[in-house]
């Protein structure tokens, strides 16, 4: 099928009710009607990349009840803040919209949608049916291996990066028994983690332990014989962080929690210091 031309989507400010963060928002239905008349949909904010920093193209989130496009203020933010200049991916035609904007790094956001059944070890929380959310992270992630991109995934696209390199999931994680259990999906507050000292982790971030947020149901299990190693472990045995044993670019991470916000508050937090160390990776292939 030929695309004979691109369309720009210009996201616009949102806030939600019962939210006390701002989004990036697009109607869905507005980008799907562009892909259906054969134009590959281009979503970016207002504003021109003045700095000329490196591009990273973020995955969209969903808002209002699947209606939406939507991306929370803090993913902008920490890019923007951090010396990266965000694009963003739709889930229609995604190998396109990647060969037209030709990102430096690519961000794998959070979001609540389910994976393939085999990639669970217990039936999965989400109850979502959006296949073609899925599809696009796995068409992304592709296309970083193959072209060798900085990829950083977060909470589900932690999960993702695990699932294509051959590891499991556990779902309801907040429902199992565990043995001092920590709150993995809490709105505010932090929890403490542990990082492995030979990981690019532990290279970024600088300490072994540090506090994160996190906001998750499900998580990435435990086991050697898939593609990846555990570079972080919550005080219950919750896998935090992964990154793959072979990896595409010497920026290749995944982390359960949420760093977005930090980054963009805090400019010498660990958070930020991920987001600057994407940005130093992204910044080598322009």
């Amino acid at each position: 099928m030929a695309y004979e031309k691109t369309v720009l989507f210009l996201l616009q400010e949102t806030k939600y009710p019962n939210n006390q963060d701002y989004f990036f928002t697009i109607s869905r239905q507005e980008v799907t009607n562009a892909a259906i008349s054969n134009m590959t949909p281009t979503l970016m904010i207002s504003g021109s990349n003045e700095k000329k920093n490196p591009t990273v193209a973020i995955i969209m989130g969903s808002g209002r009840c699947g209606e939406d496009y939507a991306i929370s203020q803090w993913y902008v933010n920490a890019s923007l803040t951090n010396g990266l200049y965000p694009v963003f991916i739709s889930y229609e035609h995604v190998q396109k919209q990647l060969e037209y904007l030709q990102p430096n790094a690519i961000i794998l956001s959070g979001g609540d949608f389910p994976f393939p059944d085999d990639w669970y070890i217990t039936k999965s929380f989400y109850a979502s049916s959006d296949v073609n959310r899925f599809t696009a992270y796995r068409t992304t992630v592709s296309y970083a291996q193959t072209h060798k991109i900085p990829t950083l995934g977060i909470c589900a696209g932690e999960q993702v990066i695990a699932g294509i390199l051959g590891g499991k999931i556990i779902s309801n994680i907040n429902g199992l028994l565990v043995k001092n259990a920590i709150n993995h999906r809490m709105p505010t507050g932090t929890h403490k983690v542990n990082i492995n000292k030979d990981s690019l982790l532990y290279s970024i971030v600088g300490k072994d332990k540090m506090e994160v947020s996190s906001r998750h149901n499900e998580a990435v299990a435990s086991g050697k014989n898939n593609g990846f190693s555990i570079s972080a472990y919550a005080s219950d045995g919750i896998v935090e962080a992964v990154e793959p044993k072979d990896p595409w670019n010497e920026f290749a991470l995944g982390v359960q929690w949420h760093p977005e916000k930090q980054a963009a508050l805090v400019q010498n937090s660990p958070d930020a210091k991920i987001f600057q160390a994407l940005a130093s990776a992204a910044s080598k292939r322009r």
